[in-house]
């Protein structure tokens, strides 16, 4: 078996189902997260000890103190 061969999966495999799962989105969240605003100068991501890093606005610099603004609702 070559290793072009190995990469093709068939996508009505059970368990490539499964693990596709935790691999990819859903289209309906993608096209939600696609449709939301993108400001690189005010999007930034901040540390969070259960998600590791969250998504923040900034809101107002002051010399080196940063205002960020984040989003609750998932």
């Amino acid at each position: 078996m070559t290793s072009e061969e190995r990469m093709i999966h068939d996508p009505n495999d059970p368990e490539f189902q499964e693990a596709m799962k935790y691999l990819a989105l859903p289209t309906e969240e993608k096209l939600k997260l696609r449709s939301q605003a993108f400001d690189a100068k005010k999007s930034c991501w901040i540390p969070d000890p259960k998600e590791s890093y969250i998504a923040a606005e900034i809101e107002n610099t002051k010399d080196e103190q940063v205002t960020v603004k984040i989003s609750t609702d998932d």
